[in-house]
């Protein structure tokens, strides 16, 4: 999947180390409506055209710059009530 949206991953970090700083290892999702304000599924939406998807390939494909590794999938329920997945991301040290 190429990724095709733009992110500023200056701000995506300093969102993560907030999130290292409070001893909370963050799910894509809580990464997203802090960067955005909300988060909301993209129920029925292939992964390569989601924006959340490709979002956490930016996380994936910066884990070191960002410090994190190994995510696990957790259920979540997005901000309209709709039940998804999201990853959950580790500190790397």
């Amino acid at each position: 999947m190429k990724t095709s949206i733009a992110v500023d991953l200056e701000a995506v970090s300093k969102i993560i180390a907030d999130f290292k700083s409070a001893g909370h290892s963050p799910l894509t999702s809580e990464v997203i409506k802090a960067y955005m304000g909300h988060f909301v599924s993209n129920t029925g939406v292939l992964g390569h055209l989601s924006w959340n998807a490709q979002f956490g390939k930016i996380l994936s494909e910066n884990r070191e710059t960002f410090g994190i590794t190994n995510p696990t999938e957790e259920p979540v329920t997005d901000e309209l009530g709709n039940v998804t997945t999201s990853k959950r991301w580790k500190f790397a040290d």
